[in-house]
């Protein structure tokens, strides 16, 4: 939830991202992405091609703006990559794109117990170089989905349009706890100092707070993150200066390499501290990833929260089974 007063009021501390500069265009104008490099290690190639068609069943086939979907990969798999999605997607605005060779070659040291070195070069690039590439310099605002991720149903409006008009700057499509601290080590002691430098406060403390006053409250929680599988910014966040500073503060550690870093933990500290209230927004996105799911009756995972209320959904699409 951001539903909480704003902590600190420290606002005029540090410089708000600024719109309209780094090669970014005024007029609002989205993007749909996937990052779907090496395919060959990866054992589920065919998920993509179940994502896209959903995103253009219950999503652009229903809005008026089909946005073009970019599907950052490896040279050596782009071409064959892009001759079967665009022979299965005739309809589709498809562009491959070619990641940098730094990001694909980023140096992975260490053996890791759950994390592939192809999943550890994701993460370091969805948490922060993804959104400096070239390609997205045409583009206001983006949408990062995973390989595996599913829409069930329609989407009541176009989440990237309605993040722009919400003036919110990240979009999150759940909020979870991690199940341990193990994808944290030392990234919340890289990101204190880092805030602490800059006289920065939390803004949202729900996101932040297990551990920021972990010596003033009763025992923190585990790491709040914002899940991964789908989320949405506006590039002029992405590519503020501070956020910037914080990843290559963040790059300059072996985290990424060593404990698996999460984009997940980094959304959710970077908005924490760099945003406010209305700044983040909820994505009204049904569909499914793993074990997580979100739809227009069950709300989400079955909880009955978060549910979008019935007379907003309503006036926008018939509920759906």
């Amino acid at each position: 939830s951001s539903s909480s007063s704003s902590g600190g009021g420290t606002g005029a501390l540090y410089a708000k991202p600024q719109r309209r500069h780094d090669g970014l265009l005024e007029e609002f104008r989205g993007a749909i992405l996937y990052l779907h490099f090496n395919p060959d290690e990866m054992s589920r190639f065919h998920d993509i091609e179940r994502s896209i068609a959903s995103v253009e069943e219950y999503w652009l086939d229903r809005v008026p703006d089909r946005w073009p979907i970019l599907i950052f990969a490896d040279p050596a798999s782009a071409p064959r990559q892009e001759a079967i999605l665009r022979t299965r997607f005739k309809n589709l605005d498809l562009r491959l794109v070619q990641l940098h060779a730094h990001d694909l070659s980023w140096p992975i040291l260490h053996p890791h117990p759950t994390c592939s070195p192809g999943y550890r070069r994701a993460a370091r690039l969805a948490a922060g170089p993804l959104y400096n590439h070239e390609a997205l310099n045409g583009f206001t605002h983006v949408l990062l989905l995973d390989t595996e991720f599913e829409l069930t149903h329609p989407v009541p409006w176009d989440p990237l349009r309605r993040l722009h008009e919400q003036g919110a700057q990240l979009g999150y499509w759940q909020a979870h706890y991690e199940e341990t601290w193990n994808r944290t080590l030392y990234l919340t002691e890289v990101s204190r100092e880092f805030m602490r430098a800059r006289g920065l406060q939390p803004q949202i403390p729900e996101l932040v707070q297990y551990w920021w006053d972990y010596d003033e409250g009763h025992g923190g929680s585990l790491p709040v993150n914002i899940y991964g599988c789908l989320f949405a910014g506006a590039l002029s966040f992405f590519r503020s200066q501070l956020f910037k500073d914080y990843f290559s503060e963040l790059d300059s550690w072996p985290g990424w390499d060593e404990h698996c870093w999460s984009p997940q933990s980094v959304l959710a500290i970077a908005a924490g501290f760099f945003l406010i209230d209305g700044e983040l927004a909820e994505l009204w996105v049904f569909g499914k990833h793993q074990n997580s799911s979100k739809s227009p009756r069950d709300g989400w995972n079955l909880s009955g929260k978060g549910m979008l209320p019935h007379q907003q959904y309503d006036q926008q699409l018939p509920m759906q089974q």
